[in-house]
């Protein structure tokens, strides 16, 4: 079924609607954020990312377990406002100028422990408005490729919106892009009606423990779930230096503080992510081991290639290459999840994934500090790329899987 098939059912529109214009939002909020972060502190801010990943990988060893129990629909709609406050909180800071590190820990760690929530939450629910296995992968796809939307035309637009809108005010869009994406959960009231759980209601954290231990041994078992988990571990870190350290230190550095080049390679990695998720999303998940190999390689190789880019244009087309690689691992992750372990673990499952992603950018964010003493920027990144192509040829034993 091709990716955006799906689309023709209007709660799956509306849904489908919402994300794209939440993360959006969210690409704004983080180039926002990262910029002003680094123009504080320097590379200090790493420190920054590394909290806020410690604080959704904390999270997400948990949460997982009560976006498969909770009423999902006032769990969306309850995340939503919350984080709307959060970033509304920010912009007025801003704008009095009382915006300080502490301030942005705050938002950044707040943030990040309701999003540990909300991204398995909005997973679990999709069980409810698609039927049939080929219509879910579809629409596993169409809902991952609403973040890498969100890459192309978020930071697409910060090069514009930096000429009539102050970067503090990106915050208050991010606002109400959240605010609109709780109106439409609040609309699909029906088709998002609470049912009892799978799995009973949620229990005392003792008993959270035993589930999450179970979910761990039951993963590490799976040999395409252990070889996902070690390199969502590893690209996760390599790609948080990346985009949210080296390269604004780069361009800061180097291009006369030009946000809006930074904003170029960012977007040229979200058509890259969009343009496979769309291909990915369409193909019947035969081989679900084949195509994580091939985008570990992907990715790792792009990276290199950035590093390695003598100019803009090419560092922006090595971007795309290397964002190819993403829906390539968080597709086939899910097909696995939910063919070999079911509906029930979906939001289980994605929370531990997402945990391992936090570990991975709270690993690669502190050991970038280290390396940037030593090799720079571009040299860091070059690091990153080589590091992650090694780990995916580890993988060779997983092609005919």
């Amino acid at each position: 079924m091709f990716v955006l098939a799906p689309l023709k059912r209007p709660p799956i529109a509306w849904l489908w609607t919402g994300q794209v214009v939440s993360g959006i939002g969210d690409e704004l909020r983080s180039v926002a954020l990262v910029w002003i972060a680094v123009d504080l502190i320097g590379k200090g801010s790493a420190y920054l990312t590394a909290l806020q990943s410690l604080t959704v990988m904390v999270f997400s060893l948990f949460v997982g377990v009560y976006a498969d129990r909770w009423d999902q629909r006032r769990t969306m709609i309850a995340v939503d406002l919350l984080r709307a406050a959060i970033v509304f909180a920010l912009a007025y800071a801003a704008v009095v100028d009382a915006l300080s590190v502490e301030l942005i820990l705050g938002a950044m760690v707040s943030t990040a422990a309701l999003m540990a929530l909300y991204r398995p939450t909005v997973l679990a629910s999709l069980s409810r408005l698609a039927e049939g296995a080929e219509m879910m992968h579809a629409v596993n796809g169409l809902m991952d490729g609403t973040r890498r939307l969100a890459r192309i035309l978020g930071p697409a637009i910060v090069g514009f919106l930096i000429l009539i809108v102050p970067i503090p005010h990106f915050f208050t869009l991010k606002g109400l892009a959240l605010v609109l994406s709780a109106l439409i959960v609040v609309a699909l009231g029906r088709h998002l009606k609470a049912r009892p759980p799978p799995l009973g209601p949620a229990r005392l954290p003792d008993s959270m423990l035993d589930e999450l231990k179970a979910g761990f041994s039951g993963a590490f078992r799976h040999p395409i779930m252990r070889f996902a988990f070690v390199n969502m571990f590893i690209g996760s870190g390599a790609w948080g230096a990346i985009f949210m350290l080296c390269l604004p230190l780069y361009f800061q550095e180097h291009a006369k503080g030009d946000i809006g080049a930074f904003g170029l390679v960012v977007s040229a990695y979200g058509i890259g992510n969009l343009a496979a998720n769309m291909l990915v999303g369409s193909l019947k998940m035969t081989y679900p081991g084949r195509v994580l190999l091939i985008g570990r390689l992907m990715m790792g190789s792009g990276f290199l290639a950035m590093a390695l880019a003598p100019d803009l244009p090419l560092m922006m087309v090595a971007a795309a290459f290397s964002a190819a690689g993403g829906p390539m691992n968080d597709l086939p992750y899910l097909a696995v999840v939910r063919r070999d372990f079911g509906t029930a673990m979906v939001g289980r499952l994605y929370g531990l994934r997402t945990a391992v992603d936090s570990a991975g950018i709270l690993a690669g964010m502190l050991l970038a500090v280290i390396a940037l003493d030593h090799f720079g920027p571009l040299g860091t990144i070059g690091l990153n790329g080589a590091v992650y192509l090694a780990s995916g040829l580890l993988g060779i034993r997983m092609f005919n899987r």
